[in-house]
């Protein structure tokens, strides 16, 4: 949940997003513009994916991509690592894409969507207290590959 105001300072959703990375964009901006968070260890939320566009389906993966590459050229990593880090994810995805669904959309999504955040404007700096340490680049890449 988010003040008005400050939905409203960063000009709300970005409107190259339509599905995934919609939330994520619009957070880092709020951060970005001043704004604070705070944390609510109690709250649950379900998610029921695959409701819009089913899992693994094409237009998921379409979709998904965009989102990730326009996030990729909109936000820079706090630090040089965070680039390679991201730059390992992103390729282990693709390959994925290449290997279990026969498709290039995991990296022609990403490249649309790095361009579409370029031409958007202003990009930022993720500040590293936003990063989870515990987060390192073989947990992520254990996650991509569907362990926990």
């Amino acid at each position: 949940a988010y003040r008005r105001a400050a939905f409203e300072q960063v000009g709300g959703f970005a409107p190259e997003l339509f599905l995934y990375s919609e939330d994520l964009d619009l957070g880092l901006r709020i951060h970005a513009a001043g704004w604070t968070t705070a944390t609510a260890p109690a709250a649950r939320g379900v998610h029921l994916g695959g409701g819009t566009t089913s899992h693994y389906s094409a237009t998921t993966r379409a979709h998904s991509a965009f989102g990730r590459g326009f996030i990729l050229g909109r936000f820079r990593p706090p630090t040089r690592f965070g680039y390679v880090r991201a730059l390992v994810i992103e390729l282990a995805v693709v390959v994925f894409g290449l290997l279990r669904h026969r498709t290039t959309s995991q990296l022609t999504g990403r490249v649309r969507g790095f361009r579409a955040a370029r031409r958007s404007g202003r990009r930022y700096r993720v500040p590293a207290e936003l990063v989870d340490p515990a987060i390192t680049l073989p947990v992520a890449l254990r996650r991509l590959a569907g362990g926990a």
